[in-house]
């Protein structure tokens, strides 16, 4: 009986953390890396505690430095919208936007949505999708774009394995421990469905062009990613 409670406990703990995207392979973990005393809890609850101030923009990704200081990055500055700025503080409030990027070509020199991450090195990365303003007249791309220090930013170009599209999926996710091609995944939100590009070195990007969005009677848009001890989470 204790036993059969206990898978049962199991199988619903699998069924209440969502998985998305084709699951890559494994790679050892680090040897710097201690196994976790214990798995952490599942963040099913969560309360409302206030808005983080001054801040302006539509598209805001947070890197959480630690504690309760946080760098906000968000494509406005509250009077010029389509660069890169950041706002450093914490989560009650934030100072004023700095811009970190702006981006010269002409083609792509609007930013619209952005996936902001810093690696376990330190080193940021960032997913921009980029075009010729809002709203555009030939679409945009993401763009691959890296900091060593979140403030100097250098823009690496389109990722032009979609072409121009309508995309605006700000997800992704950075593995540094991986040296395979999954060591940077993205979803790009496309076609009413989510499709996975993954990338050893951010320089050259791949897909299996399979739609991995798992609700056929809902269009995924905006999306953001994680990964966690359970896996990979939209």
């Amino acid at each position: 009986m204790k036993r059969a409670m206990v898978l049962l406990l199991l199988c619903l703990l699998s069924s209440s953390v969502a998985f998305a995207g084709k699951k890559p392979p494994r790679s050892p973990a680090p040897a710097s890396t201690p196994a976790p005393t214990q798995a952490p809890a599942l963040a099913l609850v969560w309360t409302k505690v206030g808005t983080v101030g001054n801040v302006t923009s539509n598209y805001t990704p947070v890197v959480q430095l630690g504690g309760s200081q946080i760098r906000a990055f968000s494509n406005s500055n509250g009077v010029t919208d389509g660069n890169l700025y950041l706002r450093v503080g914490s989560w009650s409030d934030v100072g004023s936007a700095s811009q970190v990027l702006k981006i010269d070509s002409p083609r792509d020199d609007y930013i619209r949505t952005s996936a902001v991450v810093q690696g376990a090195s330190g080193k940021y990365y960032a997913i921009l999708y980029t075009g010729d303003g809002y709203p555009t007249q030939g679409g945009y791309s993401p763009s691959w774009t890296t900091s060593p220090d979140g403030y100097n930013w250098t823009w690496h170009g389109p990722i032009g394995i979609f072409g121009r599209n309508q995309s605006s999926a700000a997800a992704l996710v950075v593995d540094e421990s991986r040296t395979d091609d999954y060591r940077f995944m993205a979803w790009i939100d496309l076609w009413g469905g989510l499709t996975l590009m993954h990338s050893a070195d951010g320089t050259s990007w791949s897909s299996d062009l399979v739609n991995v969005w798992p609700f056929p009677n809902e269009q995924p848009q905006f999306v953001t990613a994680a990964k966690t001890l359970y896996g990979y989470h939209l």
